[in-house]
């Protein structure tokens, strides 16, 4: 089971099972949080990697892929991992805010998108 204990930006959760998580956050985020171009929003592209996932945006008018989430995951020994959670910039067209909470939500068990 993952407990994590918000402190600031940084969670420590009772799970180094490392490719477990980050394909769990992946795959919600993915299921969550992407979406192509249209005129009403910038598309939003979920990575992941051996230390965590992002999610950028993207437009023909950014020219390159901008940063709005990251998660890493990063072991704090004693078997327990630190999850670090940091929002990056958005603008007027970017309708979802508070990516932290769902992925506190996510390792809390409810895996459901927010509304907001």
């Amino acid at each position: 089971e993952i407990m994590p204990s918000l402190v600031g930006s940084e969670m420590c959760i009772r799970d180094r099972d490392y490719d477990k998580v980050i394909l769990k956050l992946a795959g919600l985020a993915k299921q969550c949080w992407a979406r192509e171009y249209s005129p009403w929003g910038d598309a939003i592209e979920i990575r992941y990697s051996n230390y965590g996932i992002t999610a950028n945006r993207a437009a023909p008018d950014l020219g390159v892929m901008k940063p709005m989430f990251s998660a890493s995951l990063l072991d704090s020994g004693e078997k327990k991992s630190t999850v670090i959670l940091s929002e990056g910039e958005c603008d007027f067209l970017c309708t979802k805010n508070g990516y932290s909470d769902d992925v506190v939500r996510w390792l809390n068990g409810d895996e459901t998108c927010s509304t907001s």
